[in-house]
């Protein structure tokens, strides 16, 4: 996990990758999240993918170009 971002009392998990072919295993550290007793919402990997895409109903993948 790379970076967290913090609003509203959630945590959103951010990983960046420098990849086009989105794996679910880049969401495996997302899950001590729940440790933190906050409420996490939708986590996103940013990486090289031709286009936005749900990893899960939890993720998503986001082209570095849309950010």
């Amino acid at each position: 996990m790379d970076l967290l971002i913090e609003k509203n009392d959630k945590i959103y998990p951010v990983e960046i990758k420098r990849a086009a072919t989105v794996k679910s295993e880049w969401l495996q550290d997302f899950s001590v999240l729940t440790k933190l007793k906050k409420k996490i919402g939708v986590g996103a990997v940013i990486c090289l993918t031709e286009q936005n895409q749900y990893i899960n109903s939890q993720n998503i993948a986001i082209n570095i170009n849309q950010i």
